[in-house]
């Protein structure tokens, strides 16, 4: 018999000109698909059980469950701990709220922009500030020259390497800051990005690696982002719902990550390991 031929369960049992007199109630429900859900509890006991329109109920279409005497202890016990296990599910899906301020992600990346144009305007009229802000793996940790794997961040080769990034960094850096408070947000920006040239340093010390470019903060952006949806799918017990912003982060850092001998894979990798790792970990106040 497959299951769209069985009889409902008002019949999987015994008829009513078959069904004893003290039967007890076990459970009083507004509608008839909520006690025949909570029949089948008593059904996969072996128990048999019994629906009846309510007569106590306030609206038309209640139910009450019917169970025989020796089996009502039993049968109640079992209805409450699914009562307990079904409560809040199946869990609703995260709504984001709605930002106080519509442009609070507009101005945070704008800023950045600013000061990566200002910063390679400079880096032209005084060529020297390449040179002592790139990052040196070697100057970082032999001469403790600590401040490039932050200023790194903000030089560039030469105008098309700048503005890819800043093309990229604004639609990724606008959606991380729509999200997140803004100091929250900065802090988690900046820090990302400077753990991940100083690991980058750290990785390429023997080779005395050199690097420059924004593409950092941008990858640690999207990392963040992807941590953050990380963070607000993952439920005990629930591993699959991971698979979809997971595989989403990992599908663009590998089209956009890699490139031409000129590309720091390294730097576009860590730079979105270490977003993705705060994010995920590290719940904002």
């Amino acid at each position: 018999m497959t299951r769209d031929d069985q009889p409902p369960l008002d019949a999987a049992n015994l008829t009513d000109d078959e069904a004893p007199d003290d039967r007890i109630v076990v459970g009083r429900y507004a509608s008839h698909p909520a006690a025949q859900e909570r029949s089948l509890v008593a059904l996969a006991m072996g128990e048999a059980c019994w629906l009846e329109p309510d007569p106590e109920a306030v609206r038309p279409g209640g139910q009450i469950l019917l169970v025989a005497p020796a089996s009502a202890a039993i049968v109640r016990e079992q209805l409450a701990r699914f009562e307990r296990e079904s409560a809040y599910w199946p869990p609703r899906a995260p709504v984001e709220p709605t930002p106080d301020n519509p442009h609070r992600g507009l101005f945070p990346p704008l800023l950045w922009g600013l000061a990566i144009v200002w910063v390679y305007r400079m880096q032209q009229i005084a060529p020297g500030i390449t040179d002592w802000g790139m990052l040196d793996a070697r100057a970082v940790w032999h001469s403790g020259e600590l401040w490039r794997p932050f200023t790194a961040l903000f030089l560039h080769a030469d105008i098309g390497h700048m503005v890819s990034n800043l093309i990229s960094g604004w639609f990724i850096l606008r959606t991380w800051f729509c999200l997140e408070p803004l100091w929250s947000a900065w802090a988690r920006l900046l820090g990302s990005s400077v753990l991940a040239n100083a690991l980058v340093a750290i990785i390429a010390l023997s080779g005395g690696h050199h690097s420059i470019g924004a593409s950092t903060t941008v990858f640690a952006g999207l990392g963040l982002l992807t941590g953050r949806a990380l963070r607000r799918r993952g439920q005990p017990g629930r591993w699959r719902p991971l698979l979809i912003p997971a595989a989403a982060g990992l599908a663009i850092l590998g089209l956009y990550g890699a490139g031409d001998a000129q590309t720091d894979v390294l730097a576009h990798v860590a730079g979105f390991g270490c977003g993705t790792a705060i994010a995920a970990l590290i719940k904002r106040p």
